[in-house]
């Protein structure tokens, strides 16, 4: 029994001495970078992003509003401390257009990384100015955006909320998702997926390998898409309010309207659905390889 209480006691000890260094084991070291940057001779905001998150909201202020915080996670103070300086970047301005840039610059002696490093923009920017996006491995927001959003990117996710004026987006291995959009608004993606929903305006998305989901609840001005074995998913809501051109080379069109599915023509290869109304009717014209269209009640 002596022997029990011991072994008891040993384990006890011993898993309250590993909590105990598993809690001390993670330290965190930050750097915050705040600046407010009159707006009044900015024409264009250009932000490039590497490896980081941000987060970018218009509003009806003057100037811009600029945050940027820098984190390392390391066991070791010391190490995080050391390896939080690996994270540079620069504020410029030329010609009208401020540019907010970040990048990693690792010593020649450095093979590795050993702290978890990380990267946050917040940034207000006035309503009225362009806004150039340029992201790599990077996570993006954009909200209460009315002016002029022209974005590349490649790896990551790109979140939009609340945007109108004209969207530019070209896309790579990121995906896009939107809601509450009222632009004209033209989206090439490639090996990513497209998610929107609440929409008005008009809409031109090229996409690649990857999905298509559209869901107006409203009329929009206009949407055409071309797919390359991309899937196609649109609910319409009215389908009376619009004309239809819809093909397919090596896929199917699927057409979840009764009476309307039966007009689908189907040839060796292809299939096509073609409707045009009075004029005046928005047109939906949609043209996808070796996958589906599917139109939604």
């Amino acid at each position: 029994m002596k022997s029990f209480r011991l072994l008891f006691l040993f384990v006890f000890l011993a898993s309250v001495s590993g909590q105990t260094i598993a809690q001390q084991k993670l330290q965190i070291v930050e750097k915050t970078i705040e600046n407010d940057i009159p707006g009044g001779k900015v024409e264009a905001i250009k932000i490039v992003c590497e490896k980081a998150d941000a987060r970018i909201q218009g509003w009806d202020q003057d100037y811009i509003k600029f945050t940027l915080k820098l984190t390392a996670r390391h066991e070791n103070k010391e190490v995080a401390s050391r390896e939080l300086s690996y994270i540079k970047y620069a504020i410029t301005y030329e010609d009208g257009i401020i540019e907010f840039r970040n990048r990693f610059d690792f010593p020649d002696e450095v093979r590795y990384v050993k702290s978890t490093l990380s990267v946050l923009y917040d940034i207000k920017v006035p309503f009225r100015v362009l806004l150039q996006l340029e992201g790599k491995y990077s996570n993006i927001e954009l909200t209460d955006l009315t002016h002029e959003v022209d974005g590349t990117f490649e790896f990551g996710n790109v979140k939009l909320n609340k945007l109108s004026g004209e969207v530019k987006l070209n896309s790579t291995y990121a995906d896009v998702i939107g809601h509450d959009i009222n632009a004209t608004f033209f989206c090439r993606t490639n090996k990513a997926n497209i998610y929107l929903e609440n929409l008005h305006g008009s809409y031109r998305i090229n996409s690649s390998l990857g999905t298509v989901v559209v869901l107006p609840n409203n009329v929009l001005s206009d949407l055409t898409i071309f797919a390359d074995r991309t899937a196609t998913d649109i609910s319409i809501g009215d389908f009376d309010a619009y004309s239809y051109s819809l093909s397919t080379d090596h896929g199917v069109i699927d057409i979840k309207y009764e009476s309307y599915a039966q007009k689908i023509i189907t040839t060796d290869k292809s299939q096509y659905f073609n409707l045009k109304r009075k004029a005046g009717k928005p047109l939906i014209k949609i043209f996808t390889s070796y996958n589906k269209i599917t139109l939604n009640k």
